[in-house]
C-alpha cells in the first residue's frame, strides 16, 4: 500500500514537471510598441530577438525597450516614471574592478612606505655598538 502511494506521488510529480516544462517552453514575444522611432518586425527566430531590457509603466501606458547590453554593461529602467533607460556596469565588472583597484591602492601605499624607509628600514641609522673591543690587561 505504501509503495503504491509513493509511486502515485512520483507519477504526479513527474507529470507536473512535464506539464511545467511544456508550458514554460512556449514564449510569447510582445508586439513592438509604436513609439514613433521605427517599425520592428516581430522576431521569427532567436537570432532576430532583441534582448534589450523592457521598461514598462502600465499606469501611464508607456513601454520602452532599451538597447542591448554587453558583458561589460547593461541598461536598467530609471526616471520618474520608470520608463527611461540608464547605463550601468555589470555587477561582475564592479566587483572585479573594485577588487583590483583596492589591491592596486594597498600595493602603492606599501611601496611608498618601503621607498621612504618608514617600514622595513634598509639603512641602520642607530650607532648602537653591541660588542666592544676591550684590551686585555697584560700584567
Amino acid at each position: 500500500m505504501l509503495l503504491r502511494r509513493e509511486a502515485c506521488w512520483l507519477l504526479f510529480i513527474a507529470l507536473l514537471g512535464l506539464l511545467s516544462c511544456v508550458s514554460c517552453s512556449y514564449e510569447v514575444w510582445p508586439d513592438p510598441v509604436e513609439d514613433g522611432r521605427e517599425k520592428f518586425p516581430k522576431p521569427t527566430s532567436w537570432e532576430d530577438k532583441n534582448y534589450g531590457q523592457w521598461c514598462r509603466n502600465r499606469t501611464i501606458g508607456k513601454h520602452v525597450q532599451c538597447q542591448m547590453g554587453s558583458p561589460l554593461h547593461l541598461y536598467v529602467c530609471c526616471g520618474e516614471d520608470g520608463t527611461s533607460c540608464c547605463f550601468r556596469l555589470q555587477p561582475i565588472v564592479i566587483a572585479y574592478g573594485g577588487g583590483l583597484g583596492s589591491v592596486f591602492i594597498v600595493s602603492f601605499i606599501f611601496a611608498l612606505l618601503l621607498k621612504f624607509n618608514i617600514i622595513c628600514p634598509v639603512n641602520n641609522t642607530q650607532n648602537d655598538v653591541e660588542y666592544q673591543d676591550v684590551p686585555k690587561n697584560v700584567n
